[in-house]
């Protein structure tokens, strides 16, 4: 099983890119339109001059597929990329309260991805899941209803309810690709998943170590119980019928009965 620490970075982690990666996607759709629209030509006037400052040769990659010849996909875009491209190209039109909490957001996917470990103590947990759930609410506080819900889904589901391990390692298979993190975390959480299995499988051994044990016992208590047992009727049997036949008297139906069952019949 993770460790608590663990299982804290993993609730924050997911939060950070599944929450605010979904609302700066829609960010990105509000905005565009003010600007023409088309986003490749929109990255292309700022390659130069900021992008490929801001970003290294993979995510320059993503932003111009195939030198630029093929349309940028922002599902493919990793947490900086959708923050920075939207500080870069639509700052414009921002709010100041939104630039700053993508600034948030930016600063903190940083902290957690340059950080030394994959976990995170009770206090920094509570202050990172804090700052990343406000700023989310607060981007979100601008768009329609159907926005909001999906926000707050993201933060129940990695805040407040029991982390389904499974699900989410599932999850981080499906977005390892945008985020070199997420394979971090999948060798952390196959590494856990590896020692579970491990003890599991120690307990069944002993437990089928035990359970053997406890039949052969059984079988040898058995096996005297009824040798007392055959050796008890016997001598019963030969007491009753020399007792009848001493008697002198008539035929009778003779039955021995122990805990409900016929141990032995005679008519004499």
């Amino acid at each position: 099983m993770i460790s608590a620490e663990n299982e804290y970075y993993l609730r924050v982690y997911l939060l950070l890119f599944e929450g605010s990666s979904y609302i700066t996607k829609e960010i990105i759709r509000r905005e565009l339109p003010k600007y023409g629209g088309d986003l490749d030509a929109l990255l292309k006037l700022k390659k130069e001059s900021k992008l490929r400052h801001e970003f290294h040769k993979k995510q320059m990659e993503k932003l111009f597929p195939n030198g630029g010849y093929d349309k940028t996909n922002i599902n493919t875009w990793d947490m900086q990329m959708l923050v920075g491209v939207i500080l870069i190209i639509f700052q414009p039109t921002l709010s100041t309260r939104e630039k700053e909490k993508l600034k948030e957001i930016k600063d903190t996917r940083n902290t957690l991805a340059h950080g030394s470990a994959v976990e995170l103590n009770r206090k920094k947990y509570d202050e990172k899941k804090h700052q990343i759930q406000v700023a989310i609410e607060e981007l979100a506080s601008g768009f329609n209803d159907a926005v909001k819900t999906k926000c707050r889904k993201f933060i129940s589901t990695y805040i407040f309810d029991p982390l389904d391990v499974s699900s989410a390692i599932k999850r981080l298979q499906e977005l390892r690709s945008t985020d070199d993190k997420f394979q971090e975390l999948l060798d952390l959480t196959a590494k856990s998943q590896n020692v579970i299995q491990k003890g599991i499988s120690g307990v069944e051994s002993n437990i089928r170590k035990d359970l053997k044990d406890l039949d052969e016992r059984i079988k040898k208590v058995d096996e005297k119980t009824l040798q007392g047992l055959n050796e008890l009727i016997k001598e019963v049997k030969g007491k009753v019928l020399s007792l009848f036949k001493g008697s002198g008297r008539g035929i009778y139906n003779l039955q021995i009965r122990f805990d409900g069952v016929t141990l032995f019949t005679r008519e004499t």
